[in-house]
This record gives structure tokens, C-alpha cells and sequence, in this order.
């Protein structure tokens, strides 16, 4: 039997290795120096213990066959084995058993130890990740931010603009109004000259006529010449009142030629406020419209940028924690140290001696 113990010692040492997981040695291509490897945990050294190693060994087995993850993660089946080996070597606690003993405990706490520490560096990564997508949200909030000032104040002007426009509108409105009223009154004014002046000529044609009668009447020239001054003075009088209303009417024709000139100036004006109005309320509706697009834009960085700062806490506590999980699994390896045969200090060797 202690010719046998090197050989035991190395069964137990590949049983050991074994802890990590024959079927998960997954390639690993960066973390620490040298590892080459990422070691999976499956749970089985934990669930059965060092003193069975043939439970160890069945359990990575059914891992294998069952192509699990680990033993709390879609396994009853070889948890239900584990359990079933357990229950057997209890039953079975009197008979000499495979023990893995120490080596099996240091190497399966090296094997987790060596997940931890790649985990705690895949952390560290993602940590920095994190953190760079915090900064990268934090940009695009204040781009979002300085973009929407920057439309706000597009739109504030624009809207100045458009009321100041419609100010200028209704003012020349106003000044055209007042200035068509008063030519109106001009026209009016003439008109009633016109009229005034043709009631005139009708009273002075109605005198000539009735000294024209008188004249007619007459007996002789010397009664008939009082009348026939009288006829040449009302003529007279009638020739100048028909030049003036000549002249009048005149006055009124090109009055009422430069109101309708400025009525149809005023009616074109108005068209074209009103269009220039009307393109100044489109493009200001369409400022709002992207300012509001601008907005959501926002808002929706904001939101990334707090779910980058979750991620980023998230990322925080992962890398703690593994940190904490590499310090605590170093500190059991240290209290678990590998026992190493040493031939020059065998109970043969001594005897020897």
C-alpha cells in the first residue's frame, strides 16, 4: 500500500483538474498571462465534496453527456445523480472510499480562482465600456441640449419676425385706409362742386332762356335792347360756368383715376403681405414641428444616458464583487496548500535511514 501513494497522489491530481469542467474549457484568447483556457465551474466539487472523488468524476461526466452549463443552471438530471451518489456514500460511510483530499480541494478552489480573476478582468473591460458609453451619452445629451437652444432661439426669431411683419401690415393697412378715406373726400368734395356748378348752369340757362323770350317779345329794338344785354351777359355768364365744369370734371376724373390706381395698389399690397405672411406661419410651423422632433430627440438621449449610467453601476458591482470573489479565493488557496510527496521524507526513507 505505500508503494501506492505517488500513484494515488497523481489519480487525485487529474481527478482535480477535472474539477473545472471536461467539457467547458472554453478558448479563451485574451485575459490573464498565460491562461489560455477559461476554466466553467460547474458546481460539482462543491455539491459533493473532497472525500468522494468518483461523485466528482460522475457528475462531470453526466455535465458532459447533459452538455449543461453548471449544476444550478437546467442540470436536475445530474443533480439528481449527485444526489443519488451522496445518499450511497453515506450509506456506505464505514467502507473505504477514493478521497481526493486536500489536492482536490487546492485545485478546485485554483480552478475557481482562475474563473474569478478572468471574470474580474472581462469586468474591469465591461467596467470601461461602460464607462465610455456613459461619457459617449453624456455628449449626445449636450449636443441634444445645445441643438434645441439653438432651435428655440430660430423659432423665438422667426415668430418676431412673423409678428413684427404683421404689425408692419396692419399698420400700412391702417395709413392706407385713412389715406383712400380722405381721397374719397376729396372725390366727394369735387363732386359736389360738379353738381353745384351744374345747378348753376341750369338756373343761368333757364335765365337766358326767359331773356331770349323777352327779347323775342319785344315791340321794337329800343325795348328789346335792356333784354339783349341781358342775353350776351347770361351767356357769358353760362360759357364760364361750362369751362368750369369742364374743368372740374377734369379734376374729378383724375381723382377718381388715382383712388382706383391706389385701391388696386393697395389690393396688390395686400395680396402679397398676405402670401409673404402666410410662407413666414408655414416655415414657422415647420421650425416648430423640428423642434419638437429636436425634443424627443432629447429626451430619448437622456434616457440612454441614464441607462448607460445603470449599466455603468451595474458594471461597478460586477467588478467589485469579482475583485472581492478573486481576494477570498486567494486567501482559502493560501489556508489550502498542495500537499506534495517528498520520497526522502517516506516512512520507507526513514526506516532506511
Amino acid at each position: 500500500m505505500r508503494c501506492s501513494i505517488p500513484l494515488l497522489l497523481l489519480a487525485l491530481r487529474a481527478v482535480a483538474v477535472s474539477t473545472a469542467s471536461p467539457v467547458s474549457l472554453a478558448t479563451e484568447g485574451r485575459g490573464l498571462r498565460g491562461a489560455q483556457r477559461r476554466p466553467i465551474i460547474t458546481g460539482c466539487l462543491e455539491k459533493c465534496g473532497f472525500e468522494d472523488s468518483a461523485c466528482v468524476t460522475q457528475c462531470q461526466v453526466c455535465v458532459e453527456q447533459n452538455m449543461c452549463q453548471n449544476l444550478a443552471k437546467n442540470c436536475s438530471v445530474c443533480v439528481n445523480e449527485v444526489n443519488a451518489a451522496l445518499a450511497s456514500f453515506k450509506a456506505y460511510a464505514n467502507t473505504t472510499t477514493d478521497s481526493g483530499g486536500a489536492s482536490l480541494v487546492h485545485e478546485g478552489i485554483r480552478q475557481r480562482l482562475n474563473h474569478a480573476r478572468l471574470e474580474a478582468i472581462d469586468s474591469f473591460r465591461e467596467l470601461r465600456r461602460a464607462r465610455r458609453g456613459v461619457m459617449h451619452a453624456q455628449r449626445q445629451v449636450e449636443w441634444a441640449a445645445a441643438e434645441r437652444k439653438e432651435e428655440v432661439r430660430r423659432l423665438k426669431k422667426a415668430r418676431a419676425e412673423l409678428e413684427q411683419r404683421e404689425d408692419e401690415g396692419k399698420e400700412w393697412g391702417n395709413r392706407k385706409a385713412r389715406a383712400l378715406a380722405e381721397s374719397r373726400k376729396d372725390v366727394d368734395k369735387l363732386q359736389t362742386d360738379v353738381n353745384r356748378t351744374k345747378r348753376q348752369i341750369r338756373r343761368v340757362h333757364e335765365r337766358l332762356e326767359k331773356a331770349k323770350q323777352r327779347v323775342a317779345e319785344a315791340k321794337d329794338f329800343a325795348s328789346a335792347g335792356p333784354h339783349a344785354r341781358v342775353v350776351v351777359v347770361v351767356t357769358r355768364l353760362e360759357q364760364r360756368l361750362r369751362w368750369k365744369l369742364r374743368k372740374q370734371q377734369n379734376a374729378v376724373d383724375k381723382k377718381m383715376s388715382a383712388l382706383s390706381d391706389q385701391e388696386k395698389d393697395a389690393r396688390w399690397y395686400q395680396r402679397g403681405l398676405k402670401g409673404q405672411v402666410g410662407k413666414m406661419a408655414h416655415e414657422l410651423k415647420q421650425q416648430a414641428q423640428t423642434l419638437r422632433a429636436i425634443t424627443a430627440s432629447e429626451r430619448v438621449s437622456r434616457d440612454q444616458r441614464r441607462d448607460a449610467k445603470n449599466h455603468y453601476r451595474d458594471a461597478v458591482g460586477s467588478a467589485q464583487e469579482w475583485a472581492s470573489e478573486v481576494k477570498q479565493l486567494r486567501t482559502e488557496l493560501v489556508a489550502h496548500p498542495i500537499q506534495e510527496f517528498d520520497p526522502s521524507r517516506s516512512p520507507e526513507s526513514e526506516s532506511a535511514a
